[in-house]
């Protein structure tokens, strides 16, 4: 699969940068199965590219939404279909897939963006509800529009939270405001969003634009292996006691202030010039890494 060969994507890559589009503007760019194949291909493609320091996540503007939650057009079939969006596992042939075979398709998504060595930035440029908003979540940080609609709506479809929401959305927002916004599914303006659900509320045509500069601070100022280091502390030592995250930190540190990018930081910080880092943040992360337990998702429940 190349990125000339998607068909629900738009990719481009300028200065380091990655932008990925959801493309059906058709459909309002809602999220389908072969969205979601091509997301993790996107990813995975910009993980390994030496050229590209950090991503962006946007909508195509013709679809008038940054991601209008899951085609739904199929109706009372949206089970079967529903099925088709996610991926299955262990199933035999002429055995139906079940609640042991089924992995969400947003949470497929959102573990491509969380298991990122570049840093991934949301740029919600039009109304997002549904995984439009939960694959947001996953994201590093959220630029959204002011006075636009957003949602987690799934309770008010019959459905349940999905795309690793029901612990991302209370690491950013809280449990009580999590649960109303879940509990109530309600769609709301944007600027009446709880803190933390979004980094930066500008106009609508201003999105894009505030994406671009925090990725390009990212870019032009900083390591790339020290950041992606620092990303996955982030995401993944909320988990743990203070000791193992004073363990995990001693190694990552121990680890970069023997690295070539450390001499290039401190060096160029005495000289007062600008750091010209070297490190690849895919290929130079530390044996250590990953500190975390892997777990399989693809056994069965």
């Amino acid at each position: 699969m190349s990125f000339n060969s998607y068909k629900n994507l738009d990719v481009s890559t300028k200065e380091r940068i990655c932008f990925i589009a959801f493309s059906r503007p058709e459909k309002r760019n809602a999220w389908n199965e072969h969205m979601r194949t091509e997301l993790v291909h996107a990813l995975d493609a910009a993980n390994r590219n030496e050229d590209v320091r950090a991503i962006i996540l946007t909508g195509n503007p013709a679809g008038r939404a940054f991601c209008a939650g899951a085609d739904l057009t199929s109706g009372s079939n949206f089970g079967e279909e529903f099925s088709k969006m996610g991926k299955k596992y262990d199933v035999a042939p002429g055995r139906k897939v079940d609640n042991g075979t089924f992995r969400d398709g947003g949470g497929v998504g959102a573990l491509a963006i969380l298991r990122s060595t570049k840093p991934v930035i949301c740029a919600i440029n039009g109304p997002a509800v549904g995984v439009g908003m939960t694959i947001a979540c996953a994201c590093d940080m959220r630029v959204a529009p002011l006075d636009t609609k957003v949602g987690f709506v799934f309770v008010r479809r019959g459905l349940a939270v999905e795309t690793c929401s029901s612990l991302l959305l209370p690491r950013l927002v809280g449990m009580g405001k999590a649960m109303e916004l879940v509990l109530t599914g309600r769609v709301f303006k944007t600027q009446q969003a709880p803190d933390g659900l979004f980094n930066y509320i500008v106009p609508k045509d201003q999105v894009l634009e505030k994406a671009t500069e925090l990725a390009r601070e990212i870019v032009d100022n900083c390591s790339g292996v020290s950041v992606a280091l620092s990303r996955f502390a982030l995401i993944r030592n909320a988990q743990l006691s203070p000791e193992e995250a004073h363990l995990a930190e001693s190694r990552m540190i121990h680890y970069m202030s023997h690295s070539e990018d450390a001499k290039e930081g401190i060096v160029s910080f005495l000289d007062k010039r600008e750091a010209r880092f070297q490190m690849d943040p895919y290929r130079d992360l530390p044996q250590f890494f990953p500190w975390w337990k892997q777990i399989d998702t693809s056994s069965k429940l």
